[in-house]
């Protein structure tokens, strides 16, 4: 029998991208006083021209995280303001090496990539390792319930087990 589960979690608005929202409208609001100043001919096709720059950067500073658990597989996809769907993390559950509550452990090893899949790094509970072409991959993400128990199924037996002893001692 097949099993799906998915989850979609929002990103909190960060500093970095309120600070490029905030550049976006003053950069905007300074050209078209420039055009107004300098090139008043200019003036509506640049207010209408940097509109729609407001609008396509402000909206794509909204995204979420997808959790798409199918048989024990799990895909991770960014899906940016509804309009844009990016997939960041593909992986069979018997390539996972590890399935574990976040902790400093976890965190001091070096990876060759680390991939953030939660709302905040202090928001992500769990992670898991694979293989990946880069190198050793650490994904960072926060599961429900649900995701959590469909991505354990398909792990290999070892990983199993150890998720299982460390859900015990949580």
């Amino acid at each position: 029998m097949d099993s799906f589960s998915e989850q979609i979690v929002k990103q909190a608005l960060d500093t970095k991208r309120i600070l490029i929202i905030v550049g976006v409208v003053t950069l905007a609001i300074a050209a078209c006083v420039a055009s107004a100043i300098f090139a008043p001919w200019m003036l509506v096709p640049l207010i209408g021209l940097a509109g729609f720059g407001v609008y396509w950067v402000v909206s794509s500073q909204s995204w979420e995280v997808e959790y798409a658990v199918t048989n024990g597989d799990i895909d991770i996809d960014r899906i940016i303001a509804r309009r844009d769907r990016k997939t960041i993390v593909r992986v069979r559950g018997a390539k996972i090496l590890s399935l574990l509550p976040v902790s400093n452990e976890i965190l001091s090893k070096s990876y060759a990539r680390v991939v953030m899949a939660a709302r905040t790094s202090a928001s992500a509970t769990w992670a898991f390792t694979y293989k990946s072409k880069q190198g050793l991959t650490l994904v960072l993400f926060e599961p429900s319930d649900d995701v959590l128990k469909a991505l354990r199924d398909g792990l290999s037996r070892l990983v199993q087990i150890e998720t299982d002893r460390a859900l015990r001692d949580r």
